[in-house]
């Protein structure tokens, strides 16, 4: 190559961009195809943006009349927007300040997450969804603070049972929550985290 000249080796470095090029543009075609052909396999007729468009307008159309039709849903899902405020770590969380089940940090629990180690006191942080929500406000955590003040290492011990979770919520927004209370100086002995349905359901 040493005796080749400036305007060949150029030459080449072009192909070799043209050619790479070349199979993306031939990948990204076979690609369409096999979706086309995937979609008409599936449906029994071709795929069309018009007729995409038009069933998600349908779709739309039809959630907004359910709403309309429903004053219950209606006021439950403004009564969310306006309960819920942007988090810049974790997603969202509860508009803090409105009540005193809300906590500084906007977690539904009166008690503020920024707890540090006793020894006579075990922390048990719950992270999740709405469910995960529901089993701390509800009978829940009675039952598991129970069973666990059987357990040998926590005889004598005061269980303080924070509530974490947040309807909606899916990972990464719980390990976030225990991260960013964390580096706010919490501490928790026990955290216990039920997901999975917002997973698959909210994707």
């Amino acid at each position: 190559m040493a005796g080749t000249s400036p305007a060949i080796r150029r030459l080449g470095f072009r192909k070799r961009i043209v050619f790479i090029l070349g199979v993306m543009v031939v990948a990204d075609v076979l690609l369409e195809v096999f979706a086309f052909t995937v979609f008409w396999v599936r449906d029994r007729r071709p795929f069309s943006f018009a007729n995409g468009s038009a069933h998600r307008r349908t779709v739309i159309a039809e959630y907004e009349q359910y709403i309309a039709d429903d004053p219950a849903t209606r006021g439950r899902i403004a009564g969310w927007l306006r309960q819920e405020v942007v988090h810049p770590y974790v997603g969202y969380v509860t508009r803090p300040g409105g009540n005193d089940e809300v906590s500084a940090h906007g977690y539904l629990d009166s008690r503020e997450p920024i707890l540090k180690r006793q020894p006579y006191q075990v922390i048990l942080a719950v992270v999740g969804g709405s469910l995960a929500m529901e089993f701390v406000q509800g009978p829940g955590d009675e039952t598991l603070i129970e069973q666990l003040g059987q357990l040998p290492a926590f005889h004598d011990k005061q269980f303080v049972c924070l509530n974490l979770a947040m309807g909606g919520y899916k990972q990464p927004q719980q390990w976030m929550t225990i991260s960013y209370l964390m580096a706010l100086g919490a501490e928790f002995d026990i955290v216990i985290n039920i997901d999975g349905f917002n997973d698959v359901a909210l994707h």
